[in-house]
């Protein structure tokens, strides 16, 4: 745990979720040494998940407001050798993890002189800043002393602030075509019938419904947060 950036979980400033949280399943990539798989995290427009930062945390310009547009994400970044224990599963603060994981996203845009207008706006954001905002993310959803002390120093460390300066890697992170339209059947159906309607129907009585693609391939849901 020896890391780059210092993070004080108890100084860390509670902020407030907003919005819904959908997450689809991709890949499973299990030879991956942490994480959980790879997922896409679909915004419901005006619904998607936004963290709001406490003032008493001075936030950077333009970070006082998170709000993720659509990405690949691995949830949290927790070796599988210790996801058994209690609040170290790779979504038990699953909110949390995909704002943090966003941060990292846009970076690596800007870092190429690439990125949306979303992510510009949080271009000044630094490394540092970026552990003790999860800190706060996970401050706000109550997490328990260990996990949420130990969870944001670990991703403080040398191997994040390696991914955190990454080079290139901007357009190859990209939504696919084939995942973006089903992004977009998504958004078109939460438009149409309102954001409840299209969550009840992501969950079936056996848990969450798979998606079919052009290619025959499924992937699914495998989390559904609503934050408001």
């Amino acid at each position: 745990l020896s890391g780059c950036a210092v993070v004080d979980y108890e100084s860390a400033a509670p902020g407030q979720f907003k919005g819904s949280l959908v997450v689809l399943w991709v890949d499973g990539n299990r030879n991956a040494l942490d994480g959980d798989g790879l997922f896409i995290y679909v915004p419901f427009g005006d619904d998607a998940l936004t963290f709001v930062r406490n003032d008493a945390s001075s936030p950077s310009p333009g970070s006082r407001i998170l709000r993720p547009e659509a990405f690949y994400t691995d949830g949290g970044s927790v070796p599988r050798g210790l996801q058994f224990i209690p609040g170290f599963n790779a979504w038990g603060y699953g909110p949390a993890y995909i704002i943090h994981d966003w941060l990292f996203r846009a970076r690596r845009c800007l870092n190429d002189n690439q990125g949306t207008p979303e992510m510009r706006k949080i271009s000044s954001v630094t490394f540092d800043e970026s552990a003790k905002i999860l800190a706060e993310a996970i401050r706000t959803l109550k997490g328990d002393q260990l996990s949420g002390s130990l969870i944001p120093r670990a991703t403080a460390g040398p191997i994040s602030y390696r991914k955190w300066r990454k080079t290139g890697s901007c357009k190859g992170e990209d939504i696919s075509k084939e995942h973006q339209e089903i992004i977009d059947s998504l958004l078109t159906a939460q438009r149409s019938f309102g954001t409840d309607s299209v969550l009840r129907n992501l969950i079936t009585p056996r848990g969450l419904r798979s998606l079919n693609m052009r290619n025959d391939d499924q992937i699914r849901a495998v989390s559904v947060f609503q934050l408001n």
